[in-house]
């Protein structure tokens, strides 16, 4: 019999050197970026864009301006952020949902992937600089 453990053997080797803690965060790496997930972002905002302004027969989606489309927390849900010129958030989000499918079938059309993400809206009225604002 040799100097190495049996199979059977769960104790750790016998040898030196310092224990490392688990979640060490000195030791941590910055994440790569995911290429492929930031391009599927971008196709997915293309995508948004083109379908509020032609596709949606709603002149307050068609209104809207898609900012930002970020994971959340993956590649499989996405939360698409969007500006609103008019219209409360609230009623901007209920007519977003009863357009979803129609939205998510342009993103299907327009993507290369085997399931379309789920997409979650982030609605953000801009607020029109006030005359007071503009004399300071």
């Amino acid at each position: 019999m040799g100097t190495h453990p049996s199979r059977g053997d769960r104790r750790a080797p016998q040898c030196g050197g310092p224990l490392h803690p688990l979640f060490d965060s000195s030791d941590a790496r910055p994440e790569k970026p995911d290429h492929k997930t930031a391009a599927l972002c971008k196709q997915v905002q293309r995508a948004l864009a083109l379908a509020l302004a032609g596709e949606c027969a709603d002149p307050l989606l068609q209104a809207l301006l898609v900012d930002a489309v970020v994971p959340a927390p993956h590649a499989g849900h996405l939360l698409v952020r969007l500006l609103a010129r008019e219209g409360s958030p609230t009623d901007l989000l209920a007519r977003l949902e009863l357009v979803n499918g129609l939205l998510r079938n342009s993103i299907a059309q327009s993507i290369h992937r085997k399931r379309t993400p789920q997409l979650s809206f982030l609605i953000l009225p801009i607020v029109p600089p006030t005359q007071e604002a503009c004399h300071d």
